[in-house]
């Protein structure tokens, strides 16, 4: 294997494990007092939430009646969705994304990409956000 064999790689961020997950259970609160404030102060019927991990701010969305879609890397978040929420969590890159939401959040997320990855992320987001990010 060469260097060349390895940078593909290298530029893909790494996936968290359950574990991080069920650590994160402690942001819930944090994450709903955000999703309410985001609700007051923008008009949104669809949200994406890019790196959305245990899909907490999506979790709000829903309960208000917003359309929603999640994008995570690691396929063991699938172990912390709740059912409700499941279906609407994509397991993947943020790069594979396709559609528009009226609103793109992305949180806690773009430091832990390489940054050789920075200007795709910002470019995705900004192309999926019908209006708000």
């Amino acid at each position: 294997m060469t260097l060349t064999d390895l940078v593909p790689w290298l530029n893909r961020p790494a996936p968290y494990r359950a574990r991080h997950f069920r650590r994160r259970e402690t942001l819930r609160p944090d994450y709903r007092r955000l999703a309410r404030a985001l609700m007051q102060l923008v008009p949104f019927s669809s949200a994406v939430d890019v790196g959305c991990a245990n899909a907490f701010l999506l979790e709000e969305f829903v309960d208000a009646g917003k359309e929603v879609t999640g994008v995570e890397l690691s396929p063991e978040v699938v172990e912390v969705l709740s059912p409700e929420i499941r279906h609407a969590v994509l397991i993947g890159d943020f790069a594979d994304l396709a559609g528009r939401w009226d609103l793109a959040c992305c949180v806690e997320v773009a430091e832990h990409i390489p940054p050789s990855r920075s200007a795709e992320l910002v470019d995705i987001v900004a192309r999926i956000a019908r209006r708000w990010i």
